[in-house]
């Protein structure tokens, strides 16, 4: 199941075709997700898969669906975490004359990659990349990638509380523009491990433009992962996505509500 909010005249596309959905959708999924199942065949990773679905049928007819896939390799001295997730949404109405309208609600996928080198117990250095494209705030992709240093106030096996900086640059092409910048990075993160493998968590990241400091995102996540059994969790996860400076007739915020499975292979 997914709630999505943050509507815009953009969301609104007249659609005349009968097509039922193409399957670009799942390419894109895919590819984004493929270096995350790649590294599964990697001694020493550990992945989880989730997923989200709503159907509706009748005078309005919605699709919602949301993909993802987590990998992470933790050794002594280093740490890789790989990350893609992939989420679409179209709602189907038919109007009077019988015709039918589509419109496109949701449609972003993000990949990242992280490596963190241990400098002690509590503090690492690392590098960062992140890609994603978002249709509906009409971003046809963002590269943000840079290095910069963290520190674990918490870390073992029921905590890990962290926190990290770094300068970042940033490759941003729109529907109508382009723009590359050098920005700074800051993140802080929380994660909480039950005995029956139950887990919490949450997340604030932000990043500012360092020449145009109104110029910056926002983003932040709560999640909660109840184990089913010893692969399969009920999940429920609430992300808050900010852009303070869109493009025009582009909402600022940006909140998904996302309910769904997840699979540790």
């Amino acid at each position: 199941m997914l709630f999505k909010s943050g509507s815009n005249t953009y969301r609104k596309k007249l659609l005349n075709s009968k097509t039922p959905p193409n399957m670009n959708r799942i390419l894109i999924s895919l590819l984004f997700l493929a270096p995350i199942l790649h590294a599964q065949n990697t001694e020493g990773f550990e992945t989880q898969l989730d997923a989200g679905f709503t159907l509706t049928d009748g005078n309005s007819e919605t699709t919602l669906f949301t993909l993802g896939a987590e990998s992470k390799n933790i050794t002594d001295n280093r740490e890789i975490s790989l990350l893609g997730t992939y989420a679409y949404g179209q709602t189907t109405s038919t109007l009077a004359d019988a015709s039918k309208q589509d419109t496109t609600t949701l449609d972003k996928a993000k990949a990242e990659l992280q490596v963190n080198w241990l400098l002690s117990e509590q503090a690492y250095g690392f590098a960062n990349m992140t890609v994603e494209k978002d249709e509906i705030a009409r971003i046809d992709h963002r590269i943000i990638a840079g290095p910069g240093l963290g520190y674990y106030f918490l870390r073992d096996d029921t905590h890990i509380f962290s926190t990290e900086a770094g300068i970042v640059y940033v490759i941003e092409n729109t529907r109508d523009d382009s723009e590359n910048y050098p920005a700074i990075r800051f993140k802080q993160e929380y994660r909480r491990k039950f005995a029956n493998g139950s887990r919490i968590w949450q997340s604030v990241e932000v990043l500012s433009e360092l020449a145009e400091t109104e110029n910056y995102f926002l983003n932040a996540e709560i999640g909660v992962e109840s184990k089913l059994n010893s692969r399969m969790a009920l999940r429920l996860v609430a992300k808050n996505a900010h852009n303070n400076d869109p493009e025009p007739d582009i909402e600022r915020n940006d909140l998904t509500i996302i309910s769904g499975l997840s699979i540790s292979l």
